[in-house]
């Protein structure tokens, strides 16, 4: 979670005013009360589905007090902007830190099939095609990168 907030905090100070403003303006609808923090109650019944589990709260509130202050909403803003991946394995975690995913069905996003590296390693999954076919997050990244300066140089892609 600590690199996911570093991340949403990096992206935030970068942002435009019309960016900023649309956080500040996420905050405000998740904080019924006005009180300038955002309870468990308030989280429940205002984020969206998908969210709204406990544990992802209790990981959201960073000082333990059980209510969520502006940069600790950042966060939630952050993983509900960039559509942040569950784990499909048995675990049905949040996938907050390195994973695997199938380069087959990553054609199919946002319908991807992903796998936090305990699940993936553990074989606690079953899934139509091979494990030859996952690569982890970061090796997909470079993947991604030689495929598009390969494009821009209009070489082949197996040079």
């Amino acid at each position: 979670m600590n690199e996911i907030r570093r991340v949403a905090k990096a992206q935030y100070l970068r942002a435009t005013e019309e960016e900023k403003g649309a956080a500040k303006k996420f905050f405000q609808s998740l904080d019924g009360d006005c009180d300038g923090k955002v309870n468990l109650a308030e989280y429940k019944s205002l984020v969206r589905r998908a969210y709204t589990h406990e544990s992802l709260f209790n990981c959201l509130d960073e000082n333990g007090d059980g209510s969520l202050d502006f940069e600790e909403v950042l966060v939630l803003h952050y993983m509900q902007k960039c559509g942040m991946r569950i784990c499909d394995g048995s675990c049905r975690g949040w996938l907050l830190g390195p994973y695997f995913s199938c380069t087959i069905c990553e054609k199919n996003y946002p319908k991807t099939y992903d796998l936090c590296c305990t699940c993936y390693s553990g074989g606690k999954f079953k899934h139509d095609h091979s494990t030859t076919s996952f690569l982890d997050d970061r090796s997909m990244r470079m993947l991604l990168a030689k495929t598009m300066s390969t494009a821009q140089l209009g070489l082949p892609n197996d040079e």
